[in-house]
């Protein structure tokens, strides 16, 4: 079993013309959390004081060229790979990760928000928390999970970082690694997917700190 962070050093560049705007509404219902156990509290980005050089968040330059923050700052991403950090560390080792990157002069980390196989008990979180109340059921989503991922965007946010964030990683021509068996299960309706993307999209539409990808 693979349980690291597949952490891999990476810069981007943007293509003339392309205009890096990728927002995700592939599948946002409430899940049932009736006789759930306690939801632990996270720090948000507010109150972890942190010096920050960025405004976010990012947009194309004028000439479509590269990325500027709402000052007009040009932004070179100068990234780590980290996809499974949300499902494999806790949020004590996340900071120290986290910490370190911010201060080898990384300020962004790409990080996976659903994590199917890579992690220690993927899918569920090193809190032990699935994403899901019921295994693979998009419209049953558990909302101790998703708080912890919303405690890791924060942090990030905190230490002055983007998080290129892929809501879910499908794997290679369907295998096991990604998500695709399960989104197109029985349960897994065209209107359960496109809900899920109304949740993810409406949790996360006020994280600044957001470029999104879909992988």
């Amino acid at each position: 079993m693979r349980t690291s962070l597949r952490s891999r050093k990476f810069t981007w560049t943007i293509p003339p013309g392309i205009a890096v705007v990728l927002f995700f509404l592939l599948a946002g219902c409430s899940s049932d959390l009736a006789g759930a156990k306690a939801i632990p509290s996270y720090p948000s980005a507010a109150e972890i004081v942190s010096a920050t050089s960025y405004v976010y968040p990012l947009k194309a330059s004028k000439n479509g060229r590269y990325l500027v923050d709402q000052n007009g700052k040009p932004f070179r991403i100068q990234g780590d790979s980290a996809q499974s950090l949300i499902a494999n560390l806790t949020y004590a080792e996340a900071e120290l990760y986290l910490a370190d990157r911010q201060s080898k002069g990384f300020n962004t980390i790409n990080i996976n928000l659903l994590e199917h196989k890579f992690a220690v008990h993927a899918p569920a979180d090193r809190n032990g928390d699935p994403p899901f109340t019921s295994p693979g059921d998009f419209s049953k989503p558990n909302e101790a999970y998703f708080k912890f991922a919303d405690s890791i965007i924060d942090l990030a946010a905190s230490k002055g970082m983007l998080v290129s964030f892929a809501p879910m990683y499908l794997g290679v021509n369907g295998d096991d690694e990604g998500w695709w068996k399960v989104l197109t299960n029985s349960l897994n309706t065209q209107k359960v997917c496109y809900n899920f993307g109304l949740y993810v999209g409406n949790r996360y539409k006020n994280r600044k700190n957001i470029l999104w990808v879909i992988a």
